[in-house]
């Protein structure tokens, strides 16, 4: 959904947000040098934000806007790439389940 963030030539992640009826909306990006969110909303929580007639939500408006800054930011600094991860690093996966779940409605991972 973050497509709009994207910056040609640059290693990018991030993750979009928007809460219900959009209200408020966020991109929280980062590249190798930088990190920076983007947040967009009404202080009071009371309306949905617009731009242009249309309800704003983390992929749209707030991952451009990161976009744009970080593409400025990053302007004469040298294209760096994330470090490979380690993986002795990563613990193991580890599912939990919901105690409102009916338990024939759910598949337990963990084979408890």
């Amino acid at each position: 959904t973050g497509t709009a963030a994207a910056i040609p030539g640059r290693q990018v992640a991030g993750k979009t947000g928007t809460t219900e009826y959009n209200v408020d909306a966020w991109f929280n990006g980062f590249t190798p040098q930088s990190e920076t969110t983007v947040w967009m909303g009404n202080v009071k929580a009371e309306v949905p934000v617009y731009i242009n007639g249309t309800a704003v939500d983390g992929a749209d408006y707030p991952a451009e806007t990161w976009h744009a800054f970080e593409t400025r930011i990053l302007a004469g600094r040298p294209h760096l790439r994330f470090p490979t991860p380690d993986p002795a690093l990563v613990p193991p996966s580890h599912y939990i389940t919901s105690p409102s779940l009916v338990a024939a409605d759910v598949l337990d991972h963990n084979g408890l």
